[in-house]
Formats: structure tokens, sequence, C-alpha cells
């Protein structure tokens, strides 16, 4: 299996969304299409990467954590020191230049001085101000839009993933604000505070000036819900039971 500098070592880095740019070009070397995907699942649950679901396509992929440029080159943040007027001290690591040792590939590391302006986090629209505004540019990218139809939009805002089924019930009206979208968000949250965690979903209206605002409160999802989550090809948040927990140890 790949490891998060194999990966990095055969692919770009976007400098101003942290995305990963041809990911799946994998053909050139010897790594079955089973193996890369797992090595990428991988870097995922170790927190170096996030996944954003792409109809017809195994996703986009971005840093997960701080990234800067450094000498015209994509560094990965790995800790932040000191800071002194507008510059911060950092340790880097590159997403381009490595060297093969004998525990694997490893990055080149710098240790310096760097504007704290020049840290960033990834996003998947850098014109977008504000996170429902993100969600926003998102479903407009869905192509074939019908009305009052759901579609799945997953976005990268400021370093922060987000899943949504969105859909819009009036027609544009080029003369006016944007129309209202309608945002349904599936969440593992206690109903109550002493009880176990449950899927729940929360819904949300974005104005035409891509203000986010609660539409109700919490509520308990339905299996019907949830299978439409599931056949958008959203994932599904784990629960954690305090039940299962106990069991399992």
């Amino acid at each position: 299996m790949f490891s998060i500098n194999d990966i990095l070592s055969i692919t770009t880095v976007n400098p101003e969304t942290g995305e990963l740019v041809e990911v799946s070009e994998f053909s050139s070397y010897e790594i079955s299409k089973m193996e890369w995907h797992a090595s990428l699942s991988k870097a995922i649950e170790d927190g170096f990467l996030m996944r954003i679901p792409c109809p017809r396509s195994s996703g986009r992929y971005f840093l997960n954590g701080q990234f800067a440029v450094i000498d015209g080159d994509v560094h990965r943040i790995l800790s932040v020191g000191s800071e002194k007027d507008s510059m911060v001290f950092v340790n880097a690591a590159s997403t381009k230049d490595f060297v093969r040792q004998k525990n694997g590939l490893n990055p080149l590391q710098i240790c310096d001085w760097i504007p704290k302006a020049d840290l960033q986090r990834s996003v998947e629209f850098p014109e977008a101000t504000s996170p429902a505004h993100a969600t926003r540019l998102a479903f407009n990218a869905v192509p074939n839009r019908r009305l009052a139809s759901d579609y799945a939009v997953s976005t990268v805002y400021s370093g922060v993933a987000g899943d949504f089924l969105v859909s819009q019930h009036q027609a544009s009206d080029k003369r006016c604000l944007p129309p209202v979208l309608h945002v349904a968000r599936l969440l593992a949250r206690k109903p109550l505070s002493d009880m176990d965690e449950t899927l729940m979903v929360q819904h949300y209206k974005i104005s035409g000036s891509n203000e986010l605002v609660t539409d109700g409160g919490l509520s308990i999802a339905n299996e019907y819900f949830v299978d439409k989550w599931r056949e958008a090809g959203l994932p599904v948040p784990k629960v954690y039971s305090r039940a299962l927990t106990a069991k399992a140890s």
C-alpha cells in the first residue's frame, strides 16, 4: 500500500485550492487500481487527505491541514511555532521533492519563517466567501439540474469538508437575487444527552445573498432519507453506540 508520501510524489497539489491533480493517473506506475484506492482511503483515515464525491469518478482529493507555497512549491505544514510581527516559524514538508530512505519515501523538510498570510487550508472554490457560498457554487456546478430535485453536493471550505443534499424549488430570475436553496445534512447526533448517537437530519436554507439559516430543528432520519443519501453517493456518518463499544471491549 502506498503511503501519503508515495501518493504525493506522483501527483501535483494545486497551490490555490490544495487539491491533488491527476490523482487517478496511476497507469504508468506498478500499482493496481484497488491498491491505489486503498492507499487513498488509508490517507483519509490517517487525516492526511479529504475526499469530495464527484459524479462519474472516484472523487476529488484535497490536503487535510494547513499548507503553504514556499520557494514556489506547495509544502504541508507539520507544525507551527513562534510568531513575530507578520511572520510565523514553521516546520514544513515538500509535496514535490522526496528522498528514498530505508523506511520508504520521505519528503524534504524545512524549518523557516514565512508570512502568516501564506498559511492556507484547502478550498474547493477560491472565490467563495463563506461555506454557504461554496455550497451554492458546488450546486451550480451540477449539470442538468431540475427544480425540486435533490442533488448530492460535497464541498471544502477553509479545510472543512461538508456533504449535503441540495434542491432548488423556484426558477432563477436574472433580475433578482439567486434563488433560495434548500439544504439537508445527515449527522450523527444524540437526541438527548443521555442517549446513544443516531442518524439525524438538519435542514437549512441558503438565501439569495448566501446567508445560511436553519430550517427547523434536528429530527431523526428515517430509512427513506438514509437510503436516498446513500444512493446519492454520500458517505453515511458513523454512529457511536455505548452498547457496541462495551461489547467490543
